[in-house]
């Protein structure tokens, strides 16, 4: 048993020797190395992103923005308003800022391999906006009509208008940055309204002290006789005069009536025209805002206009 250890210990030794005189193996530059059976493949290098995060008015920093990339949370900035966003394969991605009570931001940026990208917000506190809108002739509120606002943020781009329907009392809310705008309101029947340099701030602005008010559209309407019976078939046209003239057709029915229901405000005639001639045309009229209607009635024979309006 002695021996067989002997034996070994000597062979051992002798396989250290000759690894220390046999020489270690070199390779020339730009030649292969033979590969291990386990090589570690490298990971792709990632990109980031930083930035800050202001409000657009005051220009200070603000803090517990939330930041999402493509949808998902991926930082919250600190109480100097910045953030950091590590581990991003490179590509284009869709970033959002997001704090209460201001207007989220929306930007694009392609994050590139191995680098650090630049991406800062600057938010808009939100005002909560109730306004009321009414009939300017009998004073009563208007449901179902639209208000709509555009507005612009400090960054990403323009979003779409902030729309809202008053209800039965006449009153709708919208959310809009603080800021001066331009409130535009629209209903059926209604001359369109535009309330310009309207200011609100952050928070709730209760506007319904000075309500919208819309203007009924003046309709202009009438009967085409001949030898005082109604008489079909006479296309009426009502022609607005103006730089470009525009004009609007109706053909009268059994009774000879015709009516045009929407007006804007501007210079008129009624032009009467059978079987392709026109036969006769009414000394122009002036409808304004607060005409609710214009009564042409017409007699074929000597062309006799009788023209009324109200109020």
């Amino acid at each position: 048993m002695r021996r067989r250890i002997v034996i070994l210990a000597s062979l051992v030794g002798l396989a250290l020797l000759l690894g220390l005189l046999l020489p270690t193996p070199t390779f020339m530059a730009g030649e292969s190395q033979p590969l291990t059976p386990q090589t570690n493949t490298l990971a792709p290098c990632l990109g980031s992103l930083y930035g800050r995060v202001i409000d657009c008015d005051t220009l200070k920093p603000l803090k517990d923005v939330a930041i999402y990339v493509d949808g998902t949370l991926k930082a919250t900035t600190s109480g100097a308003g910045n953030y950091y966003i590590g581990g991003l394969a490179a590509g284009t991605r869709t970033v959002q800022a997001v704090k209460a009570g201001y207007l989220e931001c929306q930007q694009s940026v392609v994050v590139k391999s191995c680098q650090t990208s630049l991406l800062g917000f600057s938010l808009r506190c939100q005002a909560e906006v109730t306004v009321l809108v009414k009939d300017n002739v009998s004073g009563i509120a208007v449901q179902d009509a639209t208000v709509s606002v555009e507005y612009t943020l400090c960054c990403g781009s323009r979003p779409a208008p902030a729309t809202a329907t008053t209800n039965a009392l006449g009153k709708a809310k919208l959310i809009v940055p603080q800021g001066t705008w331009t409130f535009k309101v629209t209903k059926a029947g209604y001359l369109a309204g535009e309330f310009k340099n309207i200011v609100v701030v952050c928070g709730p602005n209760d506007l319904t002290a000075t309500p919208f008010g819309l203007w009924p559209c003046p309709r202009v309407n009438g009967k085409v006789t001949e030898n005082g019976k109604p008489y079909a078939g006479a296309t009426v046209k009502l022609i607005k005069v103006a730089a470009t003239p525009s004009e609007q057709k109706y053909t009268t029915g059994a009774n000879g009536r015709y009516g045009f229901p929407c007006a804007e405000p501007g210079t008129y005639k009624v032009r009467i025209v059978i079987g392709g001639v026109a036969k006769c045309e009414s000394p122009a009229f002036v409808i304004q805002q607060g005409n609710t209607e214009w009564n042409l009635n017409r007699e074929v024979i000597g062309c006799v206009w009788q023209i009324n309006h109200w109020p």
